[in-house]
């Protein structure tokens, strides 16, 4: 089974109630975004979202230039089923995080989930570090 079979079985059995990782409120990403004062324009990716309710705070709090970006395309439809109407503000990217590459420099880029449940070894030193410039916003 590949990470994208994976990630698609376990969004379409099970509810965001049974994972260990789902936040009502994801409160420390919301504390971030206050804390630092992020403007309503800013360019803000959720990597690894999903179906992540962080979309549905940012929304609710006027930013308006949101994306999206998850592996799974069942998260992705889930979360955009509970935002109804708002789903149409959000820019939704079905992609696994090591294969994408912006169009454009997105300003904060906000990990809200991450796990990595086996070890991801780049193909080359170089590789790894032109990604780490890439999501910097350096390349």
């Amino acid at each position: 089974m590949d990470v994208k079979e994976h990630w698609e079985t376990i969004d379409k059995t099970k509810q965001p109630n049974e994972l260990s990782w789902t936040q009502e409120v994801p409160a420390a990403s919301l504390e971030f975004m206050h804390k630092f004062h992020i403007p309503k324009l800013a360019k803000i990716i959720d990597i690894g979202g999903g179906d992540s309710k962080l979309i549905d705070f940012l929304l609710a709090e006027g930013y308006s230039n949101v994306s999206v970006l998850d592996i799974s395309q069942s998260a992705i439809l889930r979360a955009q089923e509970r935002l109804g109407k708002d789903a149409k503000k959000v820019n939704w990217i079905v992609c696994d995080m090591l294969d994408f590459k912006p169009k454009e420099i997105t300003l904060y880029g906000m990990i809200e989930q991450l796990f990595i449940f086996k070890p991801i070894r780049p193909k080359s030193k170089s590789t790894s570090k032109l990604s780490k410039k890439r999501w910097m916003g350096l390349s």
